[in-house]
């Protein structure tokens, strides 16, 4: 539901406020930067998105959508 509702906004948003504080092509890469990042800490976060295979059932015990324990 956050994508549907956040939708591109936040990128967005820090794409134009990147171009206008700096240039185009520092948002550019500022916001592959954050990408990556982004994807960095959910893969960390959620483990089990990386072991999900469609089509096959996950077991509940071992692979938990909910966050490691910091």
């Amino acid at each position: 539901m956050t994508f549907f509702m956040g939708g591109q906004q936040p990128g967005e948003l820090e794409a134009g406020v990147a171009a206008a504080l700096f240039s185009v092509s520092f948002s550019v890469a500022s916001g592959g930067l954050i990408t990556l990042l982004l994807t960095a800490w959910i893969d960390s976060r959620y483990p089990a998105l990386r072991a999900y295979r469609s089509g096959s059932p996950v077991e509940e015990e071992s692979h938990s959508l909910s966050p490691d324990p910091l």
